[in-house]
């Protein structure tokens, strides 16, 4: 666990960072809450796009001529959205930080957008989700989400958006977004280099200029009722793998030191590990799939667990029952003694290699400033760790692994897997690909 400072610059502005002396580098980012949950439903893929707008050019620069500064500089400065951020990278060397900083400024405060950038993006962005509605696993991954979320949900739609609002936006909604989203209210500052507290917050006074009131969140709705144990089907003809998706939605945010990390123990064997129960079986001993997993996903909002594979079209049915079995056997029997040892033996040690690049650093510095997070919170998941007990497993397995609850969802070539997928005796749903009801 690196030693790490805080501050607060200007604008009331939270810095947090860590000295990394092994390589004469500077990594800063600025993580801007937002990105996807600020989003309105009728511009969704409004952060993705004005994200890529922003790696274009600017009013002292052209794209072309911006990234030639940069390789002049070794240094690297980008753009880019997620569902809870709109985060802004610079990478340079120590030598150069000044020069990058500047050009930082440059991309943060005048990026300029025009009206061709608009369309070509747009055009791309229009392009990569009619693709990946050609694809299994990109239908399964976004009909997953729709299922689990519900439609109104901002994660129920793909990260890069919706056709019908990408085509309605313009350069004034794209200005409009970015200002807004770019605020200091909503940012938090994360540096990682061969530089000191003092220096780094004395260069950083342009962050001043930022606009102090930006987007709200969006207030998400709630999440539907599923019918547990309905299987839902959607036909992808010719497809020679089917996609399955199994799970429900969870209640519990991301905690690094509460019940979330302790879920995530309990899952490691389960579907977690590469030599979990659920992957041995489905691709060591049937040979079904490249691999198949369990987890939980939550940030700051409640996030699904969520058991998937891509299998053989001939085992669509049998890897649904095979998914089951063991998610009841583990669910009912519980961790063995050696499973325990391993997860605590895998997880513990693993923390030694946790924070070794800039990056890493940076991640968890991002962390703790999003969340909170004390400065020994690394202490007390190991605390979690080695007080696991078999009992405590089964009851969080007996908690969170609710099979009544689950909904099945399998995308494949109907002619070749329904029937037998029928015969399961689950109450089937049949979808189109954009998950309409048949």
């Amino acid at each position: 666990m690196p030693e790490y400072f805080e501050a607060t610059l200007p604008g009331d502005i939270e810095l947090i960072g860590t000295g990394n002396s092994e390589v004469p580098i500077v990594s800063l980012s600025l993580v801007f809450e937002g990105g996807r949950l600020a989003e309105a439903p009728d511009q969704y893929g409004i952060s993705a796009l004005t994200s890529a707008l922003m790696n274009e050019g600017t009013e002292n620069y052209t794209a072309e001529a911006f990234e030639k500064e940069l390789q002049k500089l070794g240094s690297d400065v980008s753009v880019f959205a997620d569902n809870e951020t709109v985060t802004i990278n610079m990478s340079s060397l120590l030598r150069n930080v000044d020069a990058t900083l500047a050009l930082l400024e440059e991309r943060l405060f005048r990026s300029r957008f025009t009206e061709e950038d608009l369309q070509r993006l747009r055009q791309q962005q229009i392009e990569s989700i009619q693709a990946d509605m050609q694809q299994p696993a990109a239908i399964a991954g976004n009909l997953w989400q729709q299922l689990v979320y519900g439609e109104e949900h901002a994660f129920a739609t793909p990260f890069s958006g919706d056709v019908a609002a990408l085509e309605a936006l313009t350069l004034a909604d794209i200005t409009s977004f970015s200002q807004q989203s770019l605020s200091a209210d909503k940012l938090q500052v994360v540096l990682v280099g061969d530089v000191s507290q003092d220096e780094i917050t004395g260069k950083l006074g342009f962050l001043q200029n930022l606009p102090t009131t930006g987007l709200s969140l969006r207030e998400q709705p709630a999440t539907p009722a599923l019918a547990g144990g309905t299987l839902y089907f959607v036909d992808k003809p010719g497809a020679a793998q089917s996609e399955i998706r199994i799970g429900y939605m969870g209640e519990l945010t991301y905690d690094p030191v509460g019940e979330y990390f302790e879920r995530y123990l309990m899952n490691y064997v389960l579907g977690g590990a590469f030599n979990s129960r659920i992957n041995i079986n489905l691709r060591e001993e049937k040979g079904y799939t490249y691999g198949a997993r369990s987890g939980f996903n939550a940030g700051k909002l409640p996030g699904p667990f969520t058991a998937s594979a891509s299998v053989l079209q001939s085992a669509t049915a049998d890897s649904v029952v095979q998914f089951i079995d063991e998610i009841r056997a583990y669910r009912d029997a519980g961790i063995t003694a050696a499973e325990l040892q391993f997860t605590k033996d895998a997880i513990g040690q693993s923390e030694a290699l946790d924070y070794e690049t800039p990056g890493q650093k940076a991640s968890l510095l991002q962390q703790i400033s999003t969340y909170d997070l004390s400065r020994d919170f690394v202490r007390a998941q190991q605390d979690l760790i080695s007080t696991l007990t078999p009992e405590r497993v089964a009851e969080l397995a007996q908690q969170h692994l609710p099979l009544e609850d689950m909904i099945i969802l399998v995308v494949g070539d109907k002619a070749s897997v329904f029937e037998a997928v029928q015969g399961l005796g689950y109450p089937v749903v049949e979808l189109d690909a954009d998950g309409n009801p048949l």
